[in-house]
């Protein structure tokens, strides 16, 4: 009837406008030049650790090592060297060398000038200048948290990846004694972050961020801190 007509054409109207909003283009073009701002994060920071204890270390002495001595070396007299007598050296006879035949050269041949050739000048090509996107540099501090490892028995895990054809990704496992997450934006910037258990039994973290051109900064809880400062 004409109230169910109605109602249909309201529910597409409204499918078709959440269709358009998700659609949205990102406003940047494949041949844009990205510059990064400078970042102000040091490369190397350190962080605390979660605090996360899976498990005590048992320390065991070694045992003790039994040390063997040597026998003495038993030493035997040298055997008696004795000399050859010198050969007699007797010198050969002096070669004779006879003079080597004349020998008269060619005429050198007259080479005549190549005229010279002259080429047209090659037009001058102007491309027109790539835009500029200024964009700000990752820092390893905006990297997510990882999921925290468990020895859980049975096993409880997973994994997960998505990527699309801008260059974009992101990827990540859980579960065990490790885990990691990391993704890349459509600009080149990856951050990611990895936790482990290490061989006190005490969970550490480490989170890192790059992009092209600016390097590699980290932040972790397992780097080590210099007593000096």
């Amino acid at each position: 009837n004409r109230q169910t007509m109605q109602q249909s054409l309201v529910l597409f109207s409204a499918l078709c406008s959440l269709s358009a909003g998700a659609l949205v283009p990102i406003p940047y073009s494949r041949g844009a030049q990205v510059v990064f701002t400078e970042s102000k994060a040091p490369n190397v920071e350190k962080i605390p650790a979660p605090g996360i204890k899976i498990f005590n270390n048992v320390r065991i002495a070694a045992p003790a090592p039994v040390v063997y001595s040597a026998p003495s070396p038993i030493v035997q007299a040298a055997p008696a060297v004795y000399s050859a007598p010198a050969p007699a050296v007797y010198s050969a006879p002096a070669p004779v060398v006879q003079a080597a035949p004349a020998v008269y050269s060619a005429p050198v041949p007259v080479v005549q000038a190549v005229p010279a050739v002259y080429s047209a000048p090659i037009p001058a090509v102007y491309s027109a200048p790539s835009p500029v996107v200024v964009a700000e540099a990752p820092s390893p501090l905006d990297a997510p948290n990882p999921p925290m490892p468990s020895l859980d028995i049975p096993h409880r895990g997973g994994q997960y990846h998505a990527q699309d054809e801008l260059g974009q990704y992101a990827f990540g496992h859980y579960g065990g004694p490790n885990t990691r997450v990391e993704s890349k934006d459509y600009l080149g910037r990856v951050t990611g972050s990895f936790a482990y258990i290490d061989g006190e039994g005490d969970v550490q973290v480490r989170k890192y961020a790059a992009a092209p051109g600016m390097g590699t900064k980290v932040a972790g809880s397992d780097i080590p801190v210099d007593p000096n400062h």
